[in-house]
Parts: structure tokens; sequence; C-alpha cells
């Protein structure tokens, strides 16, 4: 799948709609009873740590005018850097924007951590995306949701399961393996 220049890493994070308009109603709990903003700071961290490519994918799919920029923004604590990528969509896949796949395959990026919100619609459409264009995907098992306590992502952690993807948990990620450029496993 490799075309173009090449990162460090085949391995991108992909952070799907986390983002303030969607947070203000529920409860966004990960399987864990982790609140979601928590859990995915924690893997940005371990990503970050070992120049993990991230790329952040924002729903633009409500007018901004009438809810407001800041609602479609991103939480202070998970927000992107200025060189992290954001890739708008307005459908549930996050590959329907036609830059994406394009913009991924030119850095060499294979693999695709997936985190985000929510588990049974925008996560699931846009994992379903990138396995039809032949990217191997990790869901992160414990750093995606869809409210109602985390029940919908292990419901959701259970079909993957079933179609063979790996679902390992944030404490089980073990990145540096993924980024040749890192010189070896994080200090404890």
């Amino acid at each position: 799948m490799s075309s173009g220049p090449s990162s460090a890493c085949d391995t991108a994070l992909l952070v799907v709609d986390v983002q303030k308009l969607w947070l203000e109603e529920g409860d966004w709990r990960t399987i864990d009873g982790i609140y979601l903003v928590d859990a995915i700071a924690e893997v940005l961290r371990l990503g970050r740590e070992v120049s993990l490519p991230i790329v952040y994918i924002q729903d633009t799919s409500v007018d901004a005018a009438y809810v407001g920029a800041d609602r479609l923004a991103f939480p202070d604590s998970i927000a992107p850097l200025p060189d992290d990528p954001v890739f708008e969509k307005k459908d549930r896949n996050a590959f329907m924007n036609e830059a994406l796949q394009p913009f991924l395959e030119a850095r060499g990026i294979e693999r695709l951590l997936v985190c985000g919100m929510a588990s049974d619609s925008c996560v699931a459409a846009t994992i379903t995306g990138a396995l039809e264009l032949g990217f191997d995907v990790i869901v992160i098992g414990d750093a995606h949701s869809s409210g109602h306590g985390g029940r919908k992502a292990a419901f959701m952690n259970d079909i993957w399961t079933g179609w063979g993807l790996p679902l390992p948990r944030t404490e089980e990620l073990e990145l540096w393996s993924d980024c040749p450029a890192f010189d070896g496993a994080p200090k404890d």
C-alpha cells in the first residue's frame, strides 16, 4: 500500500470525532468506566512519546454557524498540536473525505490505531472504511465509547473481536515497536 515519502512509522493513530458538541450530553465512559477524553489523553501521551503520527477526524456535518465553531472543537486536553493533521468529515465514515486515504498512503501508513466516538457509529464506519481500503486496523479497546457507561463500546469490541481485529487496552500498547525511529521502550 505504500507510495511516496515514508514516515518513521507505518502506523498512525486516528482520533475520531471527540468534540465538545458531542460530549455535552450523555455518559461518555469507556469500557473501564474512565471518561473518554481522559482515556484518549493517555493514548495521545503514549503516541507522542514515540512520535507516532496522529491524525484527527472532525465531524463537520453540523453547521458551525448554527452550533458555534467552539462546540465543534476538540477538548483542550486532547486538542491537536499545530503539526497534527485534521480531516473534516460530513459522513460517518472518515474515508468519505477523499483526501484522507492519499494522505496516509503518501506517508507509508499501512496500519491504523483507532480511538474515539461513537463506537457503534462513526468509529465503526471508519474502521469498516479503512478495512475496505486495505489498511490494517487495531482498535484501542478501552479508548472509544458510545456513552451508556461503556456498554455499547463493549458490544462493539465483541463484534470487532469476531472480525479478528486486535483490541489491545491502553496499558498493553507497545507503540515503540511500530516506530523504528524510537530507540527503545518508554522509561518508567
